[in-house]
């Protein structure tokens, strides 16, 4: 299968409600960390995993990353996408976009920093005979302010909910390796706007690998997240 993964989406539209205390206001994505900002580090990222063009959807602090993205240069081409007046939600932000986005793209988060070489989601799509979507899901790990919210069969996920987490048993890791198509035909039907039910969708209908990893996972929803991040990164930086 010849398959370009190279485009990123990046959610970042968020209220940041949990990280409003440390936040006052500022979007996640422009939150300073280790003498950087939570954008650049997320860049550093996407760089060492070959990524070559980047879109933001952003929706509130959308001013404040555009003029971010305008002052400064970045390694990788970024563009940006906003919600408008009223808020999508992650899943209809992702809809929106979906006229602008290639064949296959990465789908993450602007709060979380990932150890995953992404190109181990990319070979999963490759051996699969469908070209299925492919997320990554984890154990629950330290610092990360995470429920299980995925349950898997084999390597097929056959559910996903942040609602109904009773039989669960994998968190979702905060990155996907998402077929265009198959998102527009699992999200035809859907009246919500939550990323979980896309995923859900694309789980009922047998469209969603899942790929288990034990990297690393670091994610800022929270102050007591954002600290242990924090940590992780002031002792990096002095090795």
């Amino acid at each position: 299968m010849d398959l370009v993964t190279n485009f990123v989406v990046v959610l970042a539209g968020g209220l940041g409600s949990r990280i409003a205390p440390i936040a006052k206001g500022r979007p996640k994505l422009l939150l300073k960390l280790g003498g950087s900002d939570f954008l650049s580090l997320k860049i550093a990222e996407f760089e060492r995993n070959g990524i070559g063009a980047v879109l933001l959807l952003t929706g509130k602090g959308a001013d404040d990353i555009d003029r971010q993205l305008d002052a400064k240069v970045f390694p990788i081409p970024i563009a940006s996408l906003r919600d408008g007046p009223e808020l999508r939600g992650t899943g209809g932000a992702l809809r929106a976009a979906l006229p602008l986005l290639p064949e296959y793209f990465f789908l993450t988060y602007g709060d979380t920093l990932l150890d995953l070489p992404y190109a181990s989601l990319s070979e999963v799509v490759k051996r699969d005979p469908l070209g299925r979507s492919t997320l990554a899901v984890c154990r629950p790990q330290d610092g990360v302010d995470g429920k299980c919210n995925t349950r898997m069969e084999g390597t097929t996920v056959v559910a996903h909910s942040k609602v109904d987490t009773s039989d669960k048993d994998w968190i979702d890791y905060g990155i996907s390796l998402l077929k265009r198509d198959d998102v527009v035909l699992a999200s035809k039907e859907l009246q919500d706007n939550d990323l979980s039910n896309v995923y859900g969708r694309l789980a009922e209908r047998g469209l969603l690998s899942g790929y288990v990893t034990s990297d690393r996972y670091l994610e800022i929803g929270t102050p007591a997240s954002f600290g242990f991040v924090e940590r992780i990164i002031s002792e990096k930086s002095s090795q």
